[in-house]
């Protein structure tokens, strides 16, 4: 099994641990083409982003459903708290170089969170809030959890070269698509595409899933008519 490479933590020049997948514990996973599935932009003027400047329109009202996913109080940190519903999750107080997950009870192809709480901003070397899909041999609870992810930035947050990611502001929803058949992963912010997505991705099942360093963060899984 090909060894996984890991950044330091604290490093600034690491690579992002979130771009690509290492093959899960299962003994077949070593011929995963997930390591070739690149982040690709069909918008290439500017690696303009939905909703980052004033002149782009304001987005279609859309209308929110309960979601029927629900988030798992198995594949959870012990530092995350879910409500009583399965669909909120919020961010405890997070000990040091160490990172929140949780995962919803069943694989997904479309699901979306809303943005209750991007959570404190007490410490800036910790903000980091990621979104996205992950199988199910690839998720750890304390945060290294490799998958397809869009990193939420907040409003006023500094982008990062290379990494896939879009602002946000509390109430925004991001909506997350894995086209199995197409073997393309895409995300969308109130509906309106990112123009950023995986492509070549194997046709695995896969889950949502949330990994944050941030305290205080707080998602809920909704319905929306993207």
């Amino acid at each position: 099994m090909e060894k996984e490479d890991k950044p330091e933590a604290g490093d600034p020049t690491a690579a992002s641990p979130f771009q690509t997948e290492p093959p899960t514990a299962a003994p077949k996973a070593d011929h995963s083409s997930d390591h070739d599935a690149l982040p690709i932009d069909s918008n290439l003027s500017g690696n303009k982003r939905a909703g980052d400047t004033p002149d782009d329109p304001a987005p279609p009202a859309k209308r929110l459903r309960e979601s029927a996913l629900r988030w798992s109080l198995v594949k959870c940190s012990l530092t995350t708290k879910l409500s009583a519903d399965k669909r909120t999750m919020t961010c405890l107080k997070i000990p040091g170089d160490t990172a929140n997950s949780v995962m919803t009870t069943t694989p997904a192809e479309h699901f979306s969170v809303r943005v209750d709480c991007q959570g404190t901003t007490e410490n800036e070397a910790n903000t980091d809030l990621w979104v996205g899909f992950c199988r199910a041999g690839a998720f750890q609870p304390n945060g290294d959890t490799k998958g397809r992810f869009c990193k939420l930035l907040r409003p006023h947050q500094a982008a990062t070269e290379g990494d896939i990611e879009v602002r946000l502001d509390d109430g925004d929803v991001l909506s997350c698509h894995y086209d199995r058949a197409g073997g393309r992963i895409s995300f969308s912010k109130n509906g309106v595409d990112i123009d950023r997505s995986y492509v070549d991705v194997d046709p695995d099942d896969r889950y949502a899933v949330v990994v944050t360093d941030c305290h205080g963060v707080s998602l809920t899984l909704v319905e929306h008519d993207d």
